[in-house]
């Protein structure tokens, strides 16, 4: 399983390999309610998240480096158990798997934030991110952070600078992206790949090695 590093946010994709993950609004609900009640129990700070009808993105900081690991298997536990109480055995066969992308603090992560609420619209489920119900858009967008949805360190610097900042977050977001900038994230993201700026991981390294040379 993977390590991640406490502290830093990171996009992570959850897929199962089956064409529809979500039979229905009440499963929609039952992954939604376990990921968000159990969040605090392993240190896992999360700041978006989309359920799509075969996969679950999410944007999140890990408070210690096996938290995420553990809040997914616990999570996806749960809902497989839930399938198989709801539609019998066959369920046993949901195997998950995810892909772990770093993401630099800064314009990176508002982008990363971008195409996470903005999947719905690009997969024409919603003409409009606002629709959709089972995403963060909403609180990120109009307000109600809260113990289960924070945001990152970028949003609440906007949010201190700028009085207006949820109408300044839905014009960022109401912006297309370039297609050939998009292709890019799209790669990167859906296979793991850190959405960094060149030298950020070394400089990363470098800072913590220091630290633990200072312990």
């Amino acid at each position: 399983s993977n390590s991640l590093i406490g502290g830093q946010t990171y996009f992570v994709l959850v897929k199962s390999g089956r064409e529809i993950l979500f039979a229905d609004n009440a499963c929609y609900r039952y992954y939604t309610v376990r990921l968000l009640n159990c969040l605090h129990a392993y240190n896992v700070t999360l700041h978006a998240y989309i359920l799509m009808p075969n996969e679950v993105q999410l944007l999140l900081t890990p408070g210690i480096p096996k938290g995420v690991n553990e809040l997914l298997e616990v999570v996806n536990q749960a809902y497989t158990e839930y399938l198989k109480a709801r539609f019998g055995a066959s369920e046993n066969c949901l195997e998950f798997k995810s892909e772990f992308s770093l993401v630099q603090e800064g314009s990176l992560l508002f982008d990363c934030q971008k195409y996470l609420e903005l999947a719905p619209v690009r997969s024409q489920l919603v003409e409009h991110p606002g629709e959709y119900e089972w995403s963060s858009y909403c609180v990120n967008a109009f307000g109600g952070h809260g113990k289960l949805l924070a945001p990152h360190r970028p949003y609440r610097k906007m949010a201190m600078q700028l009085p207006n900042h949820f109408a300044v977050y839905r014009r960022f977001l109401a912006r297309p992206f370039n297609r050939n900038y998009y292709a890019e994230l799209d790669s990167k993201l859906r296979n793991g790949f850190p959405l960094v700026e060149k030298y950020y991981i070394k400089n990363q390294v470098r800072a913590i090695k220091r630290r633990c040379q200072v312990v």
